[in-house]
């Protein structure tokens, strides 16, 4: 089975949701007026969590890049066992275990790398 990512298609727009996006509008220029220092990221962020939906991009790409992580330290996890399972050619020497001994570092990179980049930024949220 092929799976296309897709964005979802938004729905023609009616006289009620245009009417409720004029006040939102009017509401965010009101509060903008009163808190001049207010950043477009944090009126995103309010509408995403006034809205129930988290399809912020910000989410979207982060989420993106955790999951680009784990699959880079699941492939380092792979190649470190593959590496460690397989016999020797040729009867084996000592390079063979110093690929292992690589092939194991790697893994346990990629695993620290992704778990340090996971806690991060489930701190930042």
């Amino acid at each position: 089975m092929i799976f296309i990512p897709m964005q979802p298609q938004a729905a023609p727009p009616t006289q009620h949701s245009r009417e409720l996006g004029r006040r939102v509008e009017q509401v965010v220029r009101d509060y903008q007026r009163d808190h001049p220092e207010l950043t477009d990221a944090e009126i995103r962020t309010a509408l995403s969590h006034s809205t129930g939906t988290r399809d912020d991009p910000d989410a979207v790409a982060r989420n993106r890049r955790v999951a680009l992580i784990t699959v880079a330290a699941a492939l380092g996890i792979a190649g470190a066992i593959v590496g460690a399972t397989q016999p020797a050619a040729g009867g084996g020497s000592g390079n063979d275990l110093l690929m292992k001994g690589v092939s194991i570092a790697i893994a346990v990179i990629a695993v620290a790398f992704a778990v340090i980049r996971i806690i991060g930024r489930a701190n930042r949220d």
